[in-house]
């Protein structure tokens, strides 16, 4: 049998690090990607563009709790509410995040991972 090996930029709980072992894939967390908000004045239009421009048919979506991170940036510059918005998230940390700018209705598409939730976009309503 080869030999497998996981490099990830993503923390793995020790539980499921163990399962890994015992079927014989080794896992190692590197964490050699960062992530940072950019707060220059060319983004800061182009978000202000995004925001103004939501209304109740807007449909987010994330894939990551990074992506959600953008909102914090947003949230200085953009006087929209934007609680109306609809969203689509991956379940789980991104979810629980999104609650912070949405409300729990608006959050109309939910998935375990970003395949499944782009599949469930397409079959939805928010097909122009």
């Amino acid at each position: 049998m080869e030999k497998i090996n996981i490099l990830s930029t993503k923390f793995m709980i020790e539980s499921e690090i163990k399962r890994l072992h015992e079927v014989g894939i080794f896992f190692s967390f590197h964490p050699f990607i960062t992530v940072e908000s950019k707060n220059d004045n060319k983004t800061i239009e182009k978000t202000k563009q995004v925001f103004e421009n939501t209304d109740n048919q807007t449909l987010f979506v994330f894939t990551s709790v990074n992506a959600l991170r953008f909102l914090y940036l947003a949230q200085k510059y953009v006087t929209k509410n934007l609680k109306t918005a609809k969203v689509a998230c991956i379940d789980g940390i991104t979810l629980q995040n999104s609650y912070n700018f949405f409300e729990a209705k608006n959050v109309v598409i939910k998935a375990p991972n970003a395949a499944q939730l782009a599949e469930q976009i397409t079959k939805s309503n928010f097909k122009k």
